[in-house]
């Protein structure tokens, strides 16, 4: 019986489960069911001293009842926070990519990757090169234009 109630557990379909060990889902398997039996044990010891054995039951049910309630609305509260972090995650990376397309056309000057026009003719771009020497010749610094994009 005690293997029927930890399974579930480990068979859980929530996409927050997913991510979790064996070992994790089983000791949260055991937790909610130690949930589940102390209010039900505390509920039949609070119906037994009220109304005897029919407020034993009662009280038990009542228990239980009340634990299970406390677990759906835990895993509604963990459902709710993972979608958070989903959306949370998706604008993160949305502003990545926009960051990185900015930096790209603004900053450095390379053409739209999605515009056919642009990348099919060159663009130029002035840059600064140092003074140099190769193979014994000596090169002069200054502004040259570069090809970017094609």
């Amino acid at each position: 019986m005690a293997v029927g109630l930890l399974l579930p557990g480990c068979a859980s379909q929530d996409p927050w489960v997913r991510r979790q060990g064996p070992s994790e889902r089983i000791g949260n398997s055991m937790a909610r069911a130690g949930a589940v039996a102390a209010a039900g044990a505390g509920g039949y010891a609070a119906g037994k001293s009220v109304g005897g054995q029919a407020g034993a039951a009662v009280g038990a049910g009542v228990g239980v009842a009340g634990a299970m309630a406390m677990n759906g609305f835990n895993k509604r509260k963990m459902r709710d926070a993972y979608e958070a972090g989903l959306e949370d995650g998706t604008d993160a990376a949305r502003a990545e990519i926009l960051d990185d397309k900015w930096k790209r056309e603004a900053v450095y000057g390379c053409p739209d990757q999605g515009d056919p026009k642009a990348a099919a003719s060159p663009r130029y771009r002035n840059v600064y090169v140092p003074s140099r020497t190769v193979n014994g010749v000596e090169y002069p610094g200054g502004n040259q234009s570069v090809v970017v994009g094609r």
